[in-house]
C-alpha cells in the first residue's frame, strides 16, 4: 500500500503548500496583469492606427496640391499661349462694350478661329465657333471667380484717335481641390496672370 502512494505522489508534480493551493510558480496571469497586457496593447494599437491615417492625410493633401497645381500650369500655359499668338476679338464686344472685369475672353486663335473661354458649373469651358466646347479644367478641382481685365477696351489698331496701347488681358480665377478629401485637406490656390498679344496691326 506504501508503495502505492509513493508511485503516485512520484506522478505528480504539484507541490502542495497548503491543502488545495498550488505554488506560486504554476499559477496563471492575474486579472491586474491581463489587464494591464491589454492596456498595453490597446495603446501600441491605436499609435499605429493614429500614425497610418497621419500618412493617409499627407498623401491625400499631397495629391489636392499636385492637381491644382497641374490644372494651374495648363491653363496658364494655354491662356499664354492663345493670347499671345492669337487676338483679341473685339468684335464680340461691341453689343456691349468691354466692362472690367469681363466673365468671358474672346479671342481669335493663330488658325484664325473664333473661340470663348468662360466659366461653367465649376469648369473653365473653351468654345469654338461651329466646333463645339470642350473643357480645359479637369473634375479634379473647381474653377471659381474667373474674371477677365481687357486692355485697351477698344480696337487698338485703328485711324486715329486710338489707344496706344498694345493689347492685353489679365486673368484672375481660383482653383480648389475637389479629390474627395475633408474640407480642410482641400488646397486652393489664386490663379493671375498677364498676357499681351503679339499683334501688331488689324
Amino acid at each position: 500500500m506504501k508503495n502505492w502512494r509513493k508511485k503516485i505522489n512520484k506522478r505528480f508534480t504539484l507541490t502542495p503548500n497548503k491543502f488545495g493551493e498550488t505554488s506560486r510558480k504554476q499559477r496563471g496571469f492575474t486579472l491586474v496583469e491581463s489587464l494591464v497586457s491589454v492596456a498595453i496593447f490597446s495603446l501600441a494599437m491605436t499609435a499605429i492606427i493614429g500614425s497610418f491615417l497621419a500618412v493617409l492625410r499627407i498623401n491625400e493633401k499631397s495629391r489636392a496640391i499636385r492637381v491644382v497645381e497641374q490644372n494651374a500650369r495648363f491653363i496658364t500655359e494655354y491662356l499664354t499661349r492663345e493670347v499671345r499668338n492669337g487676338s483679341i476679338d473685339y468684335g464680340s464686344y461691341v453689343a456691349y462694350g468691354i466692362s472690367q472685369p469681363e466673365d468671358e475672353l474672346h479671342l481669335i486663335n493663330s488658325a484664325g478661329e473664333m473661340i470663348t473661354i468662360s466659366l461653367s458649373d465649376g469648369v473653365l469651358q473653351l468654345s469654338k465657333v461651329g466646333v463645339g466646347s470642350s473643357e480645359l479644367s479637369n473634375s479634379d478641382i473647381i474653377v471659381s471667380d474667373v474674371d477677365f481685365y481687357i486692355y485697351p477696351l477698344s480696337l487698338p489698331f485703328c485711324p486715329d484717335p486710338c489707344p496706344n496701347d498694345q493689347p492685353r488681358v489679365t486673368f484672375v480665377m481660383t482653383l480648389t481641390s475637389n479629390t474627395n478629401v475633408r474640407p480642410t485637406d482641400q488646397t486652393t490656390i489664386k490663379l493671375q496672370g498677364t498676357v499681351s498679344s503679339r499683334q501688331y496691326s488689324n
